[in-house]
């Protein structure tokens, strides 16, 4: 059952059909991404990736003074 979990993840990471630009709307902005089509075993999944999402600034230094 791993196994099978691994080659989805990979076939999920690398091999798109179809891959599109997308813009979501939150209400702190825009977030742009990708969104793919997948078949995997005939079966047709959707998939939305967003990356470079901007978090807050890290409290860690501060906490550490």
């Amino acid at each position: 059952m791993r196994t099978n979990s691994v080659i989805v993840l990979l076939m999920l990471v690398f091999v798109a059909n179809e891959a599109y630009c997308i813009t979501v709307q939150t209400p702190v902005g825009a977030i742009s991404g990708l969104e793919a089509t997948l078949t995997v075993d005939g079966r047709q999944y959707r998939m939305s990736k967003f990356l470079s999402i901007p978090f807050a600034e890290s409290t860690a230094g501060k906490i550490a003074s």
